[in-house]
């Protein structure tokens, strides 16, 4: 079963007992919640998974709209963004339109859905070293290109047409500057922190709904933290 955070409908046992003081400016709209992510529940190099709750962003329509002919279920394929925790109280870094980036988790929490995976191994999440790894090879890749066209053209292109199943590229040489999608950027640096690659074996592709349903990562039974005034 999936584990998902949504900001508006915390639920009590998903509680940590203590409040949280922040002593860092956070979003408005967290404030208002009134909640945050417990930070301890937390590792750098987890991948954040999100999908928009509104119902009028047409690229990730398009993309899951492509996910389910790939033949991902629903559960797996409405899954459109990736993201990598970098820790430091909530920095992330994912592709953007703006290129590779370092932004603030929490924004994300706002208008979307959220679940975070980690990697495992002999059924085990792996080792907080090679999650380290994997945030350091994402932070790497700042200011890379994001193929934020192709992100567009691909939802477009489902709503209006039904294109062709996705398919993603192979992993990326980290010290070139190409462009990527999201899910592909995890999957670049999570390879090259534990050499496991994250792909579909036959069709080679990487997308949110592959990292949303492959058993090489698992959920993390992230708590909320009630914020003190």
């Amino acid at each position: 079963m999936q584990h998902i955070l949504d900001i508006h409908h915390v639920e009590a046992h998903q509680v940590y007992p203590e409040p949280f003081r922040p002593d860092v400016p956070l979003p408005p709209s967290i404030l208002e919640a009134g909640y945050i992510p417990h930070p301890g529940d937390l590792q750098p190099g987890d991948l954040i998974l999100s999908a928009p709750l509104s119902k009028f962003d047409v690229a990730a329509r398009g993309i899951a709209y492509i996910q389910g002919r790939d033949g991902y279920l629903p559960e797996h394929a409405r899954w459109n963004h990736a993201a990598i925790y970098a820790g430091e109280m909530f920095l992330a870094c994912e592709a953007t339109r703006e290129g590779v980036r370092l932004t603030n988790l929490l924004h994300a929490f706002s208008g979307a859905i959220v679940r975070i995976r980690r990697g495992v191994a002999d059924g085990e999440f792996i080792q907080r070293e090679l999650g380290l790894r994997t945030a350091l090879f994402s932070v790497a890749r700042l200011n890379q290109p994001y193929n934020y066209s192709q992100r567009l053209e691909t939802g477009w292109s489902a709503m209006r047409t039904g294109v062709e199943d996705y398919r993603a590229k192979a992993p990326k040489d980290c010290g070139r500057t190409e462009e990527s999608i999201c899910s592909e950027f995890f999957q670049d640096a999570y390879w090259r922190a534990t050499g496991i690659l994250l792909q579909n074996r036959l069709s080679q592709e990487s997308t949110p709904a592959l990292l949303s349903s492959t058993p090489l990562l698992k959920d993390v039974p992230c708590r909320w933290r009630k914020l003190s005034c």
